[in-house]
């Protein structure tokens, strides 16, 4: 990692639709205490706390229902945080540690997962290097300005297929949007927001704006 740009990501969502018969959602909730339940969503859910040996302090909430589409199908996503969690983690599963108790009760060792990862800079110091932001253009005998950018990303680097990134007076924020495929027994998050943050060393340079 360089640059310091890893430090940067606050936040991670991992989202995977797999068919009913290929994940065994009753043992995994036998697996996890102090599930709580939003009736309006449908959204089972816990929070795991960070690892004490991690060096990222990460927690994670993860989410499940049964998917709105394709039926027959559960939604299962993962969310990792940077900031501190507002409810108490369950005890005995670490954020770091979720997929693989996950593939305990999921059929296929891998798959191809959504996911979003999002960054965050101080606008003061830290500018894009794809195209100069604000840039201001005249409308209604004004000024206008655009603040921010989304772009496609053909070759599809580490998986990230999309990116937007967003200009304000407090925080420039940098968010993709990847499919990566993922081996359960092997997650490791670090790995990700390496792979991440060399896409996003692309976009972004600290340096006055």
């Amino acid at each position: 990692m360089d640059n310091d740009i890893d430090k940067r990501c606050k936040h991670l969502s991992y989202r995977l639709i797999v068919p009913v018969a290929e994940f065994d959602v009753v043992r995994f909730q036998q697996e996890l205490p102090k599930i709580s339940k939003s009736d309006e969503e449908d959204w089972k859910s816990v929070v795991l706390g960070p690892s004490p040996e991690s060096s990222l302090s990460f927690h994670a909430h993860v989410f499940w229902r049964p998917a709105k589409t394709p039926p027959k199908h559960l939604q299962l996503q993962v969310d990792f945080h940077k900031w501190k969690s507002k409810s108490k983690p369950i005890t005995g599963v670490y954020a770091e540690d979720f997929y693989a108790l996950a593939k305990e009760f999921l059929t296929p060792p891998t798959a191809n997962i959504h996911v979003h990862a999002e960054y965050s800079f101080p606008p003061k110091s830290w500018q894009t290097k794809v195209l100069p932001l604000p840039m201001k253009f005249p409308y209604g005998g004004k000024s206008a300005m655009v603040d921010g950018l989304s772009m496609e990303f053909p070759s599809e680097p580490e998986g990230v297929h999309g990116a937007w990134i967003q200009l304000a007076k407090k925080e420039m924020t940098v968010q993709l949007y990847a499919f990566r495929p993922i081996e359960f027994s092997k997650f490791n998050l670090i790995d990700d927001i390496e792979a991440f943050t060399s896409v996003v060393k692309n976009l972004v340079e600290e340096g006055a704006s």
